[in-house]
């Protein structure tokens, strides 16, 4: 019996080691590949090569809480990479929108990256914009759609996940838990076999058992401080300094692989319309003005529809809410219509940039929307239209 117990015991520990032995191959592997285009743009600088470098995010990237803004971890990171590979020449580009998650940035990628330049480096950074969300059609799908345009603009191109923190995400955190959005990012992630920066887990593990408070980092529940911004910029150039300093990897994969949420996103652009129907050109000094084009479309107060025609399977709007805008109601193909109030009760911003997907999975197209003026009891007329989220229509 004791022989027989033992005979047990040692045959459960060789298949523990073995197990173990084997797992930990895997996470290497994994990070291996994970890192192999990283990898492949640090050596690319060592060898003082020219290259891009861009930034998609929300306002934590923007730089927002940091005074001055060269002080943010973006301006840093930018800062270090410079020092570090004196002998390489950088381009730079910065995409980032306060308060707009990766819905928005899905359809921004193309116009204010990707029609500029085709970065060799991409730090997309929209955890914390993205919290809460379990939707993966609309949040797997954009961060998806983001990597896929990428790659398929450059197939060499390193894309950098960048997990911000916030206080509720920290929460979750202490008490076990993953953010939902950030769950779905990292699914992508590995999807893709993309390099990850998880400033949460990092950060969490770091101050485990110090003395600090949520103050010495952060300026709101949000937005790091300039010592948050720092110590932000010094776990990512520490990510950027191992991959420089790595054993040569496998060379990364230049075909994309079968989408795993959707493809419906790959072609998507943020575009305007010229104004019609009453609808008129406006120069309006808010964060998104000039990105998607020269002017703004003001709705008329005499309900005349904006008619739009498009491609794809999605289809939103980007607008500005304020306490002078309304109502409106959009239908696609002759759909039941859809009410999108951008009315402002409290002022405060004075005037926000709010992104809705409205329609999905409408099919290749073409499509005709149309987009309806409403007056509502106690709101004002007035809708500006940033840009619409979708495919460009076909030119003739």
């Amino acid at each position: 019996m004791n022989t027989l117990h033992s005979s047990f015991t040692r045959c459960l520990s060789i298949l523990f080691i073995v197990m173990s032995s084997h797992a930990s191959m895997l996470a290497q592997s994994s990070e291996k590949n994970h890192d192999s285009a990283l990898h492949s743009i640090m050596k690319r600088a060592q060898n003082g090569e020219h290259l891009t470098v861009a930034y998609l995010g929300g306002s934590i990237t923007q730089g927002a809480a940091a005074n001055p803004n060269g002080l943010c971890w973006r301006a840093l990171v930018e800062k270090w990479l410079r020092a570090e590979f004196p002998q390489a020449t950088w381009t730079s580009s910065c995409a980032a929108v306060g308060g707009t998650g990766s819905d928005l940035g899905v359809f921004r990628c193309q116009r204010e990256i990707l029609d500029n330049l085709k970065p060799d480096l991409l730090f997309v950074e929209f955890a914390v914009n993205d919290q809460g969300r379990n939707d993966d059609y609309i949040v797997g799908g954009a961060m998806e759609g983001i990597v896929r345009k990428t790659l398929q603009a450059n197939p060499k191109a390193a894309v950098v996940f960048v997990y911000s923190l916030s206080d509720t995400i920290y929460e979750k955190l202490k008490n076990g838990e993953e953010d939902s959005a950030t769950a779905i990012h990292r699914k992508v992630a590995a999807h893709y076999g993309l390099a990850e920066i998880n400033l949460q887990r990092t950060i969490v593990e770091k101050l485990k058992g110090s003395d600090w408070s949520w103050n010495e980092y952060w300026a709101d529940p949000v937005h790091p401080n300039n010592q948050g911004h720092a110590l932000y910029a010094d776990i990512v150039t520490e990510h950027l300094r191992k991959a420089a300093e790595a054993e040569s990897s496998a060379e990364h994969a230049s075909t994309l692989p079968t989408a795993l949420y959707t493809s419906d996103f790959d072609q998507s652009s943020a575009w305007l319309p010229e104004p019609v129907g009453g609808w008129t050109e406006q120069n309006v000094a808010s964060p998104i003005a000039g990105r998607f084009a020269e002017y703004l479309l003001q709705a008329p107060s005499s309900g005349e529809p904006l008619i739009v025609n498009f491609e794809g399977p999605v289809f939103g709007l980007c607008f500005l809410a304020s306490m002078d805008t309304g109502t409106v109601e959009i239908s696609v193909d002759g759909s039941k219509p859809v009410r999108v109030a951008s009315h402002l009760t409290d002022g405060r911003p004075p005037v926000r940039v709010y992104s809705r997907v409205i329609f999905r999975k409408l099919g290749t197209g073409p499509h005709r929307a149309e987009i309806r003026p409403t007056s509502e009891p106690g709101s004002p007329d007035g809708f500006l239209l940033a840009a619409i989220l979708s495919e460009c229509p076909k030119k003739p």
